[in-house]
């Protein structure tokens, strides 16, 4: 469910590199970028590339790290940063391969070749572009799934729309891609074309083409099955009923709105909502005064204020459907909050050298977690 979920959004990136990107020339290409990072680090050859930039009347755009925790935004800045820089990168290179470089160690030298060989590949470009719009797409899904308030629809919505716009670029190419693929094939007949101020060999694009759509089969499976339950779990999709923007605007269908839904929820949760001493029998009653009361005062709202307000002020208008709506809001969708976690963990396990029970590491969270909510409500009443 939910919670499952939560957790595979935590490592989107990770799972998306093992089941769609392994094996495919998008990890000759990361650990391109891996090296360029490593190489630039240094401040010489920063230096030199500075000197390109200058001559070429560029900006200076310093090649970032590819790697890291949220790896798909960090993979997405070196990407761009590589596109941009790619002109300034081949025009060094090319400088120091023609062996008159004394300062320059064979070894050195060779590694620069190899790298420049690679760049100026009709076989590396077109798989670069296809990336960046690749790795743009996930990073919408990622950033969403970062938002510490985040309804389930708008996470439904999101990874539906990330799906249909990844089948649409196994026919059209999206922007990155676009207008390398149009150069490459108009090139055909001549030879060569122009890639960000280089000239390249042209080459069929036939194979890649073929690549291409078996990649984004992968990266739409591999999305499916982890957040299939966004998608197809019935609990799930009917707690979409709490999204004031979905209120139908007729007034007779409104009535009937979301009469299903509250009863899956209340059926799936019956046996909590019983212990906690809620009358499920009264629940779809309150529902029909509650979304009145929401379609009235807090339409135009976002998805989070208008049931804070109803906890706070209206339990006791509401007292058994506020049982219903506790369960949902809670509901753990947003990774910032398994991330947070997981940072909080590291330093337990450290420091009691991994001898703490799991009850005590989970009391341990809580006072964490609780702490870190009072101190942004404190925050935030000491701006008001």
């Amino acid at each position: 469910m939910a919670n499952q979920d939560a957790l595979y959004s935590t490592s989107a990136g990770v799972i998306l590199e093992g089941c769609a990107f392994k094996g495919t020339y998008f990890t000759e290409i990361d650990e391109l970028l891996m090296r360029l990072y490593y190489l630039y680090r240094r401040s010489k050859r920063w230096r030199e590339l500075k000197a390109v930039y200058k001559m070429l009347k560029r900006n200076e755009v310093k090649p970032s790290r590819a790697q890291g925790t949220r790896w798909i935004d960090h993979r997405r800045k070196a990407l761009n940063c590589l596109a941009t820089n790619y002109q300034c990168v081949v025009t060094q290179f090319e400088e120091q391969a023609t062996g008159q470089r004394r300062d320059l160690p064979a070894a050195d030298a060779a590694k620069i070749i190899s790298y420049l060989k690679l760049l100026k590949s009709c076989k590396f470009v077109l798989p670069m572009a296809l990336y960046q719009d690749l790795v743009d797409n996930m990073a919408e899904v990622s950033l969403e799934f970062q938002r510490d308030v985040l309804p389930l629809s708008s996470v439904r919505t999101s990874v539906v729309l990330a799906e249909a716009s990844l089948r649409r670029k196994r026919i059209t190419p999206g922007p990155h891609l676009r207008p390398v693929l149009a150069a490459v094939n108009e090139a055909n007949g001549k030879g060569t074309f122009l890639f960000n101020g280089v000239e390249l060999q042209a080459r069929s694009t036939e194979p890649f083409k073929r690549q291409t759509t078996d990649i984004i089969n992968t990266i739409v499976s591999c999305i499916g099955t982890r957040f299939s339950s966004y998608k197809d779990d019935p609990v799930i999709m009917a707690t979409e009923i709490l999204d004031p923007s979905n209120y139908p605007s007729d007034p007779e269908a409104l009535l009937d709105y979301g009469l299903d839904e509250v009863q899956t929820i209340s059926d799936h949760f019956k046996p909590l909502l019983l212990k906690k001493g809620c009358d499920v029998t009264k629940i779809e009653k309150e529902w029909m005064k509650a979304k009145q009361d929401i379609k009235k005062h807090h339409q135009k709202e976002q998805f989070l204020p208008p049931w804070r307000k109803m906890l706070l002020e209206k339990s006791g208008k509401y007292p058994n459907l506020i049982h219903l709506i506790r369960i949902i809001l809670v509901f753990p969708v947003a990774t910032s909050q398994v991330e947070h976690q997981c940072s909080y963990i590291k330093p337990f396990l450290g420091d009691w050298r991994l001898s703490l029970k799991a009850s005590t590491i989970e009391d341990l969270l809580r006072i964490l977690y609780v702490h870190r909510a009072l101190n942004q409500s404190s925050s935030t009443l000491h701006r008001l």
